[in-house]
């Protein structure tokens, strides 16, 4: 008897221990014998140990797999310590799945259930204040939480857990992002990264990676933020799908093929494509009606909320510009050329075309003018209107001018202050008169039978005969961008299958791509005859199925399938 005791206890002591390392590592080589083990014990240990394996399977897109429910597991909670002990891993995987779905109720009601059971284990009280701060990251991250984090990872690396101590630096990255303390977000998401990499684990590799890209965006360098997430698409579990592919949209990246999670973030995601297609299609009612809906779903994360908000100020010439932050009223003022968030790319079809428009601005008599985002353009104009797009030989200079003039008040400026504006130095009527005398007679042929322009007493004016949506050469990347764009949803490509794509000569990618390995934004590999180049990233190391082979049915062949729909 007492040898069967000894050997039950063994075998459930084992099966805790699986759990416990697949919840962390996601390694599956020993789910399916644990599970099949805890299915034939009728104990509470043993059911709570069967929705946390179950748990880690649906994380890791496995099948049999399936998301665990608070109900149930509140029903568990007392019975023993050792039923506690699973139910904490459990409550950790159910906190983490709501918080990267953008939840923060469903967030609250794990961190209640595992406030109750955090006693039954050494790790699980620093696993609570993780899945606490996670909420206060949802609901708007304040100065005071660099200091949470920084004493939560202190505890973790005491306590010697390595996932929770990435996990707080990760967070560490994200208050930084959302507070524009950019330098230090980078410098904790490089941190995150290279721990998670050194400590082989998947999902805090994917993570701290999937906060990276956000940082690039944000930045405006929305090109890294397209590498790291191209990276992603087919390594990340099923719960991380959403996120993903929220940032995907806000990067610029065309959709995948995955199939949403049915979660909030999933319908988000979902609402804001099908919102973005309803505004290049100039369906307004479609648009208003799915921005309300990606409005409502994604109002779980404040940053997130608020940067909805912002893009669809920059897309919709009919919203409030007050509405929304500072950065995106001024945009839409003129007062600034880059969309705040790293959002200029936002519904475009990342053709790696440079003469992709990324900005108008639209007016009409009697009202002020305003930039819109490319995606907002058609939604902008009316049947009398007239739309001034990119020529196929672009006169740039004429295209400013116009821009510049309609969002001026009053629409007229000083000569001085409107020759400076454009070309960067002071006016001298003697030097510059027939210059500008030349602009001002392009831009009455540009804007034709649209607008009257006059110049008199030093004072160039613009009236309004009906609406034009002008495009806007002052919000337009640069070639640079744009060769490091396509070089980051491609991968290495050689300087003239660049220019093939780019839609420019091989001379003018060459020399940009030349600044490019002067300043280390691209290196450049030789791969036989051939010389490839490829976008550096100091921070970001590529994920490969290989490095994710190591950890079991987690990677490899086994994600062929699991990844798809």
């Amino acid at each position: 008897m007492d040898g069967r005791s000894e050997g039950y206890r063994v075998e459930r002591t084992a099966r805790y221990d699986v759990l416990r390392r697949a919840a962390v590592e996601l390694s599956l080589d020993e789910v399916g014998a644990a599970l099949a083990s805890a299915e034939k014990d009728t104990s509470a240990e043993a059911g709570a140990q069967v929705i946390g394996l179950r748990c880690v399977l649906w994380w890791a897109g496995a099948e049999g797999g399936a998301p665990a429910d608070p109900a149930v597991v509140q029903q568990l909670v007392g019975r023993d310590r050792e039923t506690d002990a699973a139910l904490g891993i459990v409550c950790t995987l159910g906190a983490r799945s709501a918080y990267v779905d953008f939840d923060p109720s469903r967030l609250e009601r794990w961190i209640g259930i595992l406030g109750h059971v955090a006693g039954s284990d050494g790790e699980l009280p620093a696993r609570l204040r993780l899945a606490e701060l996670w909420l206060a990251i949802l609901r708007g991250p304040t100065a005071r939480l660099h200091e949470v984090c920084t004493a939560l990872a202190d505890d973790c690396r005491r306590a010697r857990i390595g996932d929770g101590l990435i996990d707080a630096q990760t967070c560490r990255a994200l208050v930084a992002c959302s507070l524009g303390e950019i330098d230090d977000g980078l410098s904790a998401a490089r941190t995150a990264c290279r721990m998670a990499k050194a400590e082989a684990l998947p999902l805090q590799e994917i993570l701290s990676h999937l906060v990276l890209a956000r940082l690039r965006r944000v930045s405006g360098a929305p090109y890294l933020a397209s590498r790291i997430l191209r990276s992603l698409v087919e390594l990340s579990p099923s719960p991380l799908r959403s996120w993903i592919e929220w940032e995907r949209a806000l990067a610029g990246a065309a959709s995948s093929s995955w199939v949403m999670p049915e979660s909030r973030l999933g319908a988000a995601v979902l609402a804001l494509r099908a919102c973005l297609d309803g505004a290049a299609r100039d369906r307004r009612d479609e648009f208003e009606r799915l921005a309300l809906d990606a409005i409502e779903n994604v109002r779980g994360f404040l940053d997130a909320w608020l940067e909805l908000q912002d893009l669809l100020i920059c897309a919709d010439l009919w919203r409030d510009s007050e509405a929304g932050s500072v950065a995106a009223s001024e945009w839409v003022r003129g007062a600034r050329d880059m969309p705040p968030h790293g959002l200029h790319n936002v519904g475009l079809a990342m053709d790696g075309a440079s003469s992709a428009p990324l900005a108008y601005v639209a007016a009409a008599p009697g009202s002020p003018a305003r930039r819109v985002l490319a995606v907002g353009a058609t939604l902008a104009m009316t049947p009398e209107g007239a739309l001034l797009d990119r020529s196929a030989r672009p006169q740039e200079r004429t295209d400013t001018a116009a821009a510049f003039l309609l969002l001026s008040p009053g629409g007229e400026l000083r000569d001085r202050a409107f020759f400076r504006a454009l070309y960067g130095f002071d006016y001298d009527p003697a030097l510059h008169k027939q210059i500008l005398d030349s602009l001002v007679h392009r831009l009455k042929e540009r804007l034709s039978d649209a607008a009257v322009v006059t110049r008199a007493d030093g004072v160039i004016s613009l009236r309004l005969l009906r609406p034009v949506v002008v495009w806007d050469p002052r919000c337009q990347r640069s070639l640079a961008d744009t060769v490091l764009d396509t070089l980051a949803r491609t991968g290495p490509m050689t300087a003239r299958d660049t220019a093939d794509v780019v839609g420019v000569s091989v001379r003018k990618v060459q020399l940009v791509l030349g600044e490019m390995l002067e300043n280390e934004s691209c290196v450049a590999k030789r791969a036989g005859r051939r010389v490839e180049y490829e976008v550096e990233d100091t921070v970001f190391s590529e994920l490969t199925r290989s490095r994710f082979a190591a950890m079991g049915s987690f990677g490899a062949d086994d994600l062929r399938t699991r990844r798809k729909p």
